[in-house]
C-alpha cells in the first residue's frame, strides 16, 4: 500500500514538471529569438551610425588629420620647400632629393642668389617654406617650431652644437667661421700689423682694402635703407668692435677708425667702390651683388674680413680668378667667431612629418659617410668633421677650435645699429672711444 501511494506521488511530480519544463523551454525558445532579432538590428543601425560619423570626419577634420595622429602613423606623401642660397647648392642636395622621392616625398629648393634678398626672404615671407638653412646670425628673433626626431641627435654632431640642440629649435648643417682673406701666403696676422700695412700706401698697392674701411654719412645713407656698402657689413663690424672691447684696448679702437683717415687719393670710399665695381660688373653682374668679395678676386684690394663661406660664393660666382688664402680671424686668441649655418622650420608649419623625414635622411647620410654634402664650410657631423680636419685647406682656421664660440645675434641687427647713437657716433669720432669700450653692448 505504502509503496503504491509513493508510486503515484513519483508519478504526479513526474507529469507536473515535464508540463512545467514544456512551458518554460516554449518561452525561453520565444525570449530568444526576439532578442536575437533585435540585436541583429542594432548591430545594423550602430554601423551605419559609425559610417555616417567617419564620413562627417573626413569632411570635417582630415586637413588637421595628422595632428590626432601618432607620429610612426604619420604619412609620408607630399611636398616640402627648402630655401637655400644659392652658392651652398651641391649634388647632395639632388641626392637627397632623390632619396625622398623614393618615399613619395618631392623636395622643391628655391635657391637665392641675392644675401639681401634672402635675409628679407626669411625675415618676412618664411612661414613660405618648409625648411630654410640660415646662419646663426639671424636666428635670435625668429618664430620657429621645435623639431623633434624622435631620438637623441645629439652624438651625430660636435660638441659645441649641445645648447643649439637642446632647445630643438634648429638642425646643425656647417660651421661658418670668421675669416682673413688675403691675396699671398704670408698675412699681416694681428690687427697692429694690419693697421701698421693699410696706413703705409705705396703706388703698388693704392687700392689695398683698410680695415673696416670708412664710415661715413653715405654709409649710414645705406644703412638707413635696409642696404650696406658690401656684403656682412654689419657683421664683420660687430665681430671686430667686440673683440676689441674683449681686450678692453681704446687704443686699438682709436687705431681702426684711424683707417678712415688716411690721407691718399686713391682710399676707399663708398664713391670709390661704386666706381670700380660699375667697372667689374662688365666682366661679371654678381660685383653688384657681393662687391667685396669681387674687388678682392679681381686683384683691387689685398685684404678682407669675411667668412669660411665667402669660398663657396668665389668657385659659384667668381671661378678661374686670383688665388685666395685663408687666415684666421684677426686677434682671435683668446675667442674665435664662428657663425653656423643651421635648418630651421618656420613655426605654425604643418608638414612636420614631411620635414622630419628631411632631417633624418640628412643625418642618416651624412653619418654614412656622404662628405659631398659641403664645399668649403666645415660639416656639423662628427665623424665628416674630424676628416675634414686633415685637410690643409682648414689648418690655420682650425688651430683655433678650442677657442671657437657661437656667433648668434638678431636678423634685425641692421636696424638696431642704426638706432644705436653711441656706435654710430663713436663711428664718426663724436663719442669717446673709452666710454664706448666701457659701454659696448652687442
Amino acid at each position: 500500500m505504502t509503496i503504491s501511494k509513493d508510486f503515484k506521488l513519483i508519478l504526479i511530480l513526474w507529469i507536473v514538471s515535464i508540463i512545467v519544463s514544456s512551458i518554460w523551454l516554449y518561452q525561453f525558445r520565444n525570449v530568444k529569438f526576439k532578442n536575437t532579432k533585435n540585436l541583429q538590428k542594432n548591430q545594423i543601425e550602430k554601423q551605419q551610425e559609425i559610417v555616417d560619423q567617419y564620413n562627417d570626419l573626413v569632411d570635417v577634420y582630415i586637413p588637421n588629420i595628422t595632428d590626432k595622429l601618432p607620429q610612426n602613423q604619420l604619412p609620408t606623401t607630399g611636398k616640402i620647400t627648402l630655401l637655400i642660397p644659392w652658392f651652398f647648392e651641391n649634388k647632395w642636395f639632388y641626392t637627397l632629393s632623390d632619396k625622398l622621392l623614393q618615399n613619395e616625398i618631392q623636395l622643391a629648393i628655391e635657391k637665392i642668389d641675392s644675401p639681401s634678398q634672402y635675409e628679407s626672404i626669411v625675415k618676412n615671407h618664411l612661414q613660405n617654406y618648409d625648411i630654410a638653412l640660415i646662419p646663426t646670425s639671424w636666428i635670435d628673433g625668429l618664430s620657429l617650431q621645435e623639431i623633434n626626431l624622435g631620438e637623441n641627435i645629439k652624438p651625430y654632431f660636435i660638441n659645441i652644437f649641445s645648447e643649439l640642440l637642446d632647445s630643438k629649435n634648429a638642425i646643425p648643417f656647417s660651421l661658418d667661421p670668421a675669416i682673413t682673406l688675403y691675396k699671398d701666403t704670408t698675412p699681416q696676422n694681428t690687427r697692429e700689423k694690419l693697421f701698421s700695412y693699410s696706413l703705409l700706401w705705396k703706388v703698388s698697392k693704392r687700392y689695398a682694402m683698410p680695415i673696416i674701411r670708412w664710415f661715413d654719412e653715405m654709409t649710414l645713407k645705406l644703412l638707413e635703407n635696409d642696404s650696406t656698402p658690401f656684403e656682412n657689413y654689419i657683421e664683420i663690424l660687430i665681430l671686430q668692435l667686440k673683440q676689441i672691447k674683449n681686450m678692453w684696448d681704446n687704443q686699438e679702437l682709436s687705431n681702426m677708425l684711424n683707417t678712415n683717415n688716411i690721407s691718399t687719393t686713391n682710399k676707399y670710399t663708398y664713391t670709390n667702390q661704386k666706381q670700380i665695381i660699375n667697372l667689374l660688373s662688365k666682366q661679371n653682374e654678381f660685383c653688384e651683388t657681393y662687391p667685396a668679395t669681387c674687388i678682392i678676386r679681381y686683384g683691387y684690394s689685398d685684404i678682407k674680413f669675411g667668412f669660411l663661406s665667402d669660398f663657396d660664393i668665389l668657385d659659384t660666382y667668381f671661378p678661374a680668378s686670383t688665388n685666395l688664402y685663408a687666415w684666421d680671424f684677426t686677434n682671435s686668441i683668446y675667442s674665435y667667431p664662428a657663425r653656423w649655418r643651421v635648418f630651421i622650420v618656420p613655426n605654425g608649419n604643418e608638414n612636420t612629418n614631411l620635414t622630419n623625414k628631411f632631417f633624418s635622411e640628412y643625418i642618416s647620410a651624412s653619418i654614412d659617410w656622404n662628405n659631398t654634402f659641403w664645399n668649403h664650410t666645415l660639416s656639423a657631423i662628427t665623424n665628416i668633421y674630424q676628416q675634414q680636419k686633415d685637410n690643409q685647406f682648414f689648418k690655420n682656421i682650425l688651430s683655433n677650435e678650442d677657442n671657437f664660440y657661437l656667433f648668434t645675434n638678431f636678423i634685425n641687427l641692421q636696424n638696431q645699429i642704426v638706432n644705436d647713437w653711441k656706435t654710430l657716433n663713436m663711428l664718426r669720432w663724436k663719442y669717446s672711444t673709452n666710454s664706448y669700450i666701457k659701454n659696448f653692448t652687442y
